[in-house]
């Protein structure tokens, strides 16, 4: 009968290059899993830099190349929008967004854009669709983002620009008579 209590013995050097093989798979998994060495992303890095900076241009060329690398990733296409909304490039920026929202329905940020992009192009209900959306997909943040005050003084400078644009004068009228926590759309 055999002896069951002895442990089966692995050589030393076996184990060793057990656990060094391991470890490269680890290493690849974690390395393939982290956004920031993938080109794209060191790409998309460098336009944010850019666009904090203010340097639109460079921003631009540097999220239109982390499409180019890797044209599945919603992240590039939304904040090559914020480029083009920054830039008055609002058809452009729809653009990108509707790709954005193709690769993810609900991601509140692309929505909320979308939403800003329509009513700088005065597509306000389109507007106002796609902020139901982003609320529907993320209050919290979209109550952030589109504080009342915050739209108002938006609106009040649009409305400087087109002193005789009647929808803009209704809605600035509604937003002041709305208590803070207008983004309730009547849904």
């Amino acid at each position: 009968m055999a002896n069951t209590s002895k442990k089966a013995r692995i050589p030393y050097t076996a184990l060793i290059i057990i656990l060094a093989t391991l470890q490269l798979v680890i290493n690849a998994r974690v390395n393939a899993a982290v956004p920031g060495d993938n080109p794209a992303y060191l790409h998309n890095t460098a336009g944010m830099q850019s666009l904090r900076e203010g340097n639109f241009a460079r921003a631009e060329e540097c999220f239109t190349r982390a499409i180019n690398r890797d044209p599945g990733v919603k992240y590039f296409y939304n904040n090559l929008s914020a480029v083009y909304i920054r830039t008055g490039r609002y058809e452009k920026a729809l653009r990108c967004l509707e790709i954005c929202t193709s690769i993810d329905p609900g991601y509140t940020k692309a929505l909320a854009n979308m939403s800003v992009a329509s009513f700088y192009l005065y597509r306000f209900y389109d507007a106002l669709g796609y902020l139901r959306k982003a609320i529907a997909a993320d209050s919290d943040y979209t109550k952030k983002r589109f504080s009342r005050e915050k739209v108002l003084v938006r609106i009040r400078k649009i409305s400087e620009k087109n002193p005789e644009n009647r929808d803009l004068k209704r809605i600035i009228r509604h937003l002041e008579n709305t208590p803070e926590n207008f983004n309730n759309t009547g849904q």
